[in-house]
């Protein structure tokens, strides 16, 4: 969905309201003695410009065009925000975690984003994602394709919700990262064996690929008292 980052929102472009979050959980640890620094990244000029007026204590950041593609791996794109933030504080420091709020998923609080990061700090983990209960199961109701094959997944298909395992959806909202985990192991992505999960409302599922998936986020935002 091209430009849906600038798309208005009940009023404002869809950045805002996760800029909106950002700034005042930067209030939240300011107040106890926490240096934050928020950095926008983005190859959208007009996007920039908008999340610069907001605070000029924030850093707006160029993407490379290598990482401005389709192809660009999310894990790669907030490395280079995080070294481009580290060279930019005076003085140079190392952070000792990293927050991505995705801007297209803004249905949060700024204190869904504190109680994500307590999570994160108490529980030790390497990273930790944002997620809500799954509607589907891979041994309920999903089956997948395979050399235009279909097959039910490893185990078998269950009779009955109730006996399946408890799934999850990552919902595309809040991720919290171990800086030396992100850089000393270059992981390609977020998922891996151990990791936290922070469980969110089932309405924050949304996030907007599409103009239906605006929608629904523009009602949901409505719904549940986001605006």
């Amino acid at each position: 969905m091209p430009g849906k980052h600038m798309r208005m929102m009940h009023g404002w472009p869809l950045i805002h309201w996760t800029l909106s979050v950002a700034i005042m959980w930067e209030g939240l640890a300011h107040a106890r003695g926490q240096h934050v620094h928020i950095a926008v990244s983005s190859d959208d000029k007009q996007l920039l410009a908008y999340a610069a007026s907001h605070s000029n204590r924030m850093l707006m950041i160029t993407r490379d065009p290598n990482l401005a593609t389709d192809t660009a791996g999310k894990l790669d794109v907030i490395r280079n925000a995080v070294c481009c933030a580290e060279a930019w504080s005076q003085p140079i420091r190392q952070y000792g975690c990293v927050i991505d709020l995705d801007i297209c998923n803004p249905m949060r609080t700024v204190m869904d984003v504190e109680k994500a990061y307590q999570q994160f700090v108490e529980s030790k983990r390497k990273c930790l994602v944002s997620v809500t209960p799954a509607r589907k199961t891979p041994d309920f109701n999903m089956v997948r394709d395979i050399d235009g094959m279909t097959h039910v997944m490893d185990g078998g298909l269950k009779t009955r919700r109730q006996d399946t395992d408890r799934y999850w959806d990552l919902n595309c909202n809040i991720y919290i990262y171990n800086p030396f985990w992100l850089f000393k192991h270059s992981p390609h992505t977020p998922l891996h064996a151990g990791m936290g999960i922070y469980g969110m409302p089932d309405h924050t599922r949304h996030d907007i690929d599409t103009l239906d998936d605006f929608k629904i986020v523009e009602l949901m935002m409505k719904e549940h008292g986001y605006i």
